[in-house]
């Protein structure tokens, strides 16, 4: 069984009961669920990721004006029926794992938005979208939400379900010019230098995959899981994946130039055909020995979007 699936029944089939007999009036105040970091929020949890955080568990969010005391009967309540073993998972092994895991936490509602975001009310403007690391708001937004009555959590993370248009346009437009540094793979190719290529490839990859994420308005979750993550919610040209990965493991320098290539036009002719933008050639004059692709026209072209203090901004 999946962690989350665990977890969403650890709650339900025992915690829910215990506290809806010792405190049923705070039960329509809290809210309920498991977001975060792990891999099992994702739904990525396997054998090699149970070493670290992995079982039932779940996180209790309280209103910032719950009274310390009634935070405490909850956790007392919690606390007192804990069974030693769910679904067959031994408890007590959580708590051995390397770092000081629990079986529940408990944090008011303030906290969380702060830990996830900077923000203990949210992002008040465009400005403080571009502070919180992308990742954050995808963990802040993936996982499940097992009991919310009042929406104490649910209406947060709608209001941060994604980045606004202006700041969404201001990201793309950075990321553009983040893969156009990689157009130096065409010297690397000329002088034969591996290990610099390897790097611009690399690095590639990353902003590739990131501006793919952009471009289907999802969040790019942790570096390890962005290949994952982005097979599952790419809306565009069904070869993209595979030419990522063929492009992580091509033998030859010159190779890797066409297939990196070929995942740029796919990017290109997807964001020149979504409307947003004046449609962009794919090719311009190489200078310099650089692979010839317009990266400079698409970061122009969403740049030219972008509104108020964002549009201050250098590319």
């Amino acid at each position: 069984m999946k962690g989350l699936e665990l977890s969403r029944r650890f709650f339900r089939e025992w915690a829910f009961p215990v506290l809806n007999r010792a405190v049923p009036e705070l039960m329509q105040k809290v809210a309920v669920g498991l977001i975060g970091s792990n891999s099992q929020v994702l739904g990525y949890d396997d054998e090699l990721s149970r070493d670290h955080g992995w079982g039932p568990f779940f996180i209790i969010w309280t209103p910032d004006d719950m009274k310390p005391e009634d935070v405490q009967r909850i956790q007392d309540a919690l606390k007192l029926a804990l069974p030693g073993q769910f679904g067959g998972v031994p408890l007590a092994a959580r708590r051995k794992m390397p770092f000081e895991m629990g079986d529940f936490a408990i944090a008011s509602i303030g906290q969380a938005r702060r830990f996830l975001t900077g923000y203990e009310a949210g992002p008040r403007s465009d400005l403080d979208w571009l502070t919180i690391p992308e990742s954050r708001l995808c963990e802040a937004t993936a996982g499940d939400i097992f009991h919310d009555p009042a929406g104490l959590m649910e209406s947060w993370r709608k209001s941060i379900a994604y980045f606004p248009d202006n700041v969404w346009y201001k990201r793309i437009s950075f990321t553009w010019v983040m893969l156009g540094v990689t157009a130096q793979i065409r010297r690397c190719v000329e002088r034969q230098d591996v290990v610099a290529g390897h790097i611009w490839v690399s690095w590639f990859l990353e902003a590739g995959m990131r501006l793919g994420f952009l471009l289907a308005r999802r969040y790019a979750p942790w570096r390890k899981w962005l290949f994952r993550r982005l097979k599952e919610v790419w809306p565009g040209d069904p070869r993209m994946p595979d030419l990522l990965h063929d492009l992580a493991g091509a033998a030859s320098l010159a190779r890797q130039e066409t297939l990196m290539l070929d995942v740029l036009d796919i990017l290109g002719n997807h964001a020149s055909n979504s409307g947003q933008i004046t449609a962009q050639p794919l090719r311009r004059e190489a200078i310099q020995h650089f692979t010839p692709f317009n990266f400079e026209g698409f970061a122009v072209a969403y740049h030219k979007k972008v509104k108020g203090p964002l549009a201050q901004l250098p590319l």
